[in-house]
């Protein structure tokens, strides 16, 4: 665990000059590591000269890439249909891009039932799947290993995961796992939210009362690469900085430090929608993790 990099999430900034300011206020709060987010894959996509930018941005501040997000949503998420491949294509680009940059893990969402009425959990694993025969041995060529990640929906849940996972053994396909989706999704403190996302999103997919859970971690434990590390009060994403929800950070760090996989630890607390400063957030998470 010593060796295990934390990265951290940084806004969207357009403002070049604007952007340095934040870059310098990450290195002189401690922080060492950037997460290649989704905007940034974007930018670069549509605007590859991006590229040199951004690296020469975080090289003149002593900061790096470590890990990556891909771009998301229901147009571009694993479960669509692709019978034309250029989704897959898409995706390829991501890796290629993040391959670029530096990055070793990529996570990439699988994506949300609610986005797909009517089409069932095995539809939509198959979906994933016919895209990873894609998408992995193209990870393998480049080394960046692709991380699937839990969210709040049945087709995300850790036994659904498992079900894509044991598919493909290959090292280059494991788990990211994300503490605040997880703990809408707990036994705990999202089951007691009666007006949670967990509730909405479960109705929405006419998949009934959603299957709360206070194992999350411990399923996805043995094929986690990567780790979205935020807090919430069981209700909204809120992502919000550990210790400001009811997440037992004490039992997460725990187990995180018995993850015989995990390549990177990744504070995915969103500073702009909480009004945290950079300095807060670094703090916290030397904190938790010394």
């Amino acid at each position: 665990m010593n060796n295990v990099p934390i990265t951290f999430l940084m806004p969207y900034i357009e403002d070049e000059k604007t952007r340095k300011v934040l870059w310098s206020e990450c290195a002189a709060n401690g922080i060492e590591n950037i997460v290649l987010g989704d905007w940034f894959i974007s930018s670069i996509k549509f605007d590859p000269a991006r590229a040199k930018v951004y690296q020469d941005e975080l090289n003149d501040a002593g900061l790096k890439f470590v890990d990556a997000h891909a771009p998301f949503g229901a147009a571009v998420d694993m479960n669509n249909f692709d019978d034309s491949g250029l989704l897959a294509l898409n995706h390829i680009l991501h890796l290629h891009i993040a391959a670029l940059m530096g990055v070793k893990t990529i996570t990439i969402h699988i994506g949300n039932d609610s986005n797909l009425p009517g089409v069932s959990v095995a539809q939509q694993q198959d979906n994933i799947c016919r895209m990873l025969d894609k998408l992995l041995p193209e990870a393998e060529k480049l080394d960046v290993a692709i991380a699937i990640e839990n969210i709040w929906v049945p087709v995300n849940t850790p036994e659904n995961l498992w079900v894509i996972k044991k598919r493909f053994p290959t090292p280059y396909l494991g788990f990211c796992y994300d503490a605040g989706h997880a703990n809408l999704m707990s036994r705990t403190h999202g089951s007691i939210q009666t007006n949670s996302a967990a509730r909405t999103y479960w109705e929405k997919c006419n998949a009934g009362v959603p299957a709360w859970d206070d194992d999350i971690l411990e399923k996805m434990l043995p094929e986690l690469i990567n780790c979205h590390l935020h807090d919430n009060m069981g209700d909204i994403d809120d992502h919000n900085l550990p210790g400001n929800g009811t997440i037992d950070w004490q039992k997460t760090v725990a187990l995180l430090k018995k993850a015989p996989r995990i390549k990177a630890i990744q504070s995915e607390v969103i500073i702009e929608r909480n009004a945290i400063a950079v300095k807060d957030v670094a703090a916290k998470f030397k904190e938790l993790f010394n």
